[in-house]
């Protein structure tokens, strides 16, 4: 392997693998409590309930972006190179 496959790998693990997780994690958080907010009032006006259905959509996008590109970047299984099972781990079809 040359220095810049290495060097593209490394990138590719960290940016991609690594920054992505901790992003959307903390955007699955703050989702979370931004839903927590808004639900705190009895009458939700149209605008709340635009926001909520906003908030939801990103948190549908977060997790299967989470599931589909940073997990297989972190762990084996998920990229469907678990030599342990013969028919291989690959949990979501994404690409």
């Amino acid at each position: 392997m040359g220095t810049e496959e290495g060097l593209v790998t490394t990138a590719a693990f960290w940016l991609d693998g690594f920054v992505c997780l901790v992003f959307c994690i903390g955007g699955i958080l703050v989702n979370l409590y931004a839903v927590s907010t808004l639900l705190k009032n009895k009458l939700l006006a149209i605008f709340h309930k635009l926001l909520l259905a906003l908030v939801s959509a990103d948190l549908f996008y977060l997790t299967f972006t989470m599931l589909c590109f940073s997990l297989p970047k972190l762990n084996d299984y998920y990229r469907g190179e678990n030599k342990n099972k013969t028919e291989g781990g690959k949990l979501f079809s994404c690409t």
